[in-house]
């Protein structure tokens, strides 16, 4: 199996964008395809693997190690073991004399006088008619076939078993079974629960950041009280001036669906008015038909693929939202 350099590192970036891609695509299971060619390839997962140029083996065994995808055994494949190629020629050789000018023969029994030899004591040569050397009888159907044993042409030698001696067409070595790497093949289980989570805590991150880069002081513990008297919790409160933005994100590993989750932050919406609620949402997330849209004016959705996505559309919201502030302000 030819180790495949990557052209990076698998970084903290390209492993969040990984689990997005997986719960994106509703990935279940991550199974290999293996080709002497190529060695093992994993197609659902070969866009992203080809958008980022990197090394599936290194990306698979990182999200496993971090406990967000369960490694299992899927085959074991014979490798080099110089350099780890699969492309092996296999060859047959006589244990004898090491000749390669060997061929398998069945074992054969005359009926008629009971004389047993391989199927080559039976032939003339130049005639395909089969004749008992012992008897001088052409047999016709009148054998019974007990069994295969190997010939060498070269030293007349009859044996069960023959030697397998192997030739590696990268790196030419030649080397027995004995000797040969068995190399696993492994095949990956999304843990739903586990990337979820991650996913979530990944967003959240990334919204942390850009309201730091803005200006915004995180609130802990990020509450925020209503006029009705109730606190409400959040994600992540921030606080810049007269601007305060609260922060949600659906979490479908909690149990609760989309629907209640919408309404949950519409009530918030609702009795809170001192403060911008923004609702995270993953494209992955099940809407089972909703149409999902802002439904007051201090409230606002984001729907995102990926990291790259939910960074561009939440920094036009802050931005949006600061303008906002600024007219407000002007008036005044």
């Amino acid at each position: 199996m030819s180790r495949m350099e990557s052209v990076m590192d698998i970084s903290s970036t390209i492993l969040d964008d990984f689990i997005l891609y997986i719960l994106q695509n509703r990935i279940d299971k991550i199974e290999p395809v293996i080709s002497p060619a190529t060695g093992p390839i994993y197609p659902k997962i070969q866009p992203f693997l080809s958008k980022y140029r990197i090394d599936a083996m290194k990306l698979l065994r990182k999200a496993a190690k971090m406990g967000l995808l369960k490694r299992e055994t899927y085959d074991r494949v014979i490798t080099c073991p110089k350099c780890g190629s699969l492309k092996l020629i296999a060859r047959l050789h006589c244990p004898r004399c090491e000749s390669r000018n060997i061929e398998s023969a069945r074992i054969l029994v005359h009926g008629l006088c009971g004389y047993a030899g391989i199927e080559l004591d039976f032939k003339k040569e130049g005639e395909e008619e089969l004749v008992c050397p012992n008897c001088g009888h052409p047999i016709g159907e009148d054998y019974q076939i007990i069994g295969e044993l190997f010939s060498c042409l070269d030293c007349g030698h009859r044996f069960p078993v023959p030697d397998v001696k192997f030739e590696c067409s990268e790196c030419k070595e030649n080397f027995e079974a004995q000797k040969a790497r068995y190399t696993p093949v492994y095949f990956y289980e999304v843990i739903p629960e586990k990337l979820v989570t991650f996913a979530k805590r990944v967003a959240l991150r990334n919204v942390r950041e850009i309201l730091i880069e803005h200006g915004y002081k995180l609130e802990e513990p990020p509450i925020i009280a209503g006029i009705s008297g109730i606190t409400h919790q959040f994600d992540m409160v921030g606080l810049k001036g007269d601007n305060k933005v609260a922060i949600s994100h659906y979490d479908s590993s909690t149990g609760e669906n989309l629907q209640s989750h919408i309404l949950n932050i519409l009530g918030k919406s609702t009795d809170i008015r001192d403060a911008k609620i923004i609702d995270l949402i993953s494209a992955n997330a099940s809407t089972n038909g909703l149409r999902l849209f802002s439904t007051s004016k201090n409230q606002s959705i984001i729907i995102y693929k990926n990291l790259e996505e939910l960074r561009e559309k939440f920094r036009e919201k802050i931005k949006k939202l600061e303008s906002l502030s600024s007219r407000n302000n002007d008036r005044k």
